[in-house]
């Protein structure tokens, strides 16, 4: 299996601004009216910061996710094996030799 062949998904959970990240944490924010639909950030105690630029957000922060944990190849790797072992279990088991069958090895 290749890197290129692989895909791994994650599930984002979109917050109301109006409940806050702990501070200084780097989140996902989307900005009211915004064209880009989403921006790094963090809130710092007192305003929302553009986490590229150090600065304010221009636009209202309306919502925030924490940032995806990223490609993990680990788990990928284990998503395999629990696929090859699911169709291991999917498989009969061999039959027992017989008596004759045995002799004719």
């Amino acid at each position: 299996m290749t890197l290129s062949n692989i895909r791994q998904t994650e599930q984002v959970t979109w917050v109301s601004a109006d409940h806050l990240p702990d501070v200084d944490e780097t989140v996902m924010v989307t900005l009211q009216g915004d064209d880009e639909p989403v921006w790094f950030g963090f809130f710092d105690g007192t305003d929302w910061v553009d986490a590229t630029t150090g600065g304010e957000f221009l636009g209202k922060v309306i919502a925030w996710s924490t940032m995806p944990r990223g490609f993990v190849p680990s788990a990928i790797q284990a998503s395999v094996i629990e696929q090859l072992e699911a169709i291991g279990q999917q498989r009969l088991p061999m039959d027992e030799p017989t008596h004759h069958q045995e002799h004719a090895l």
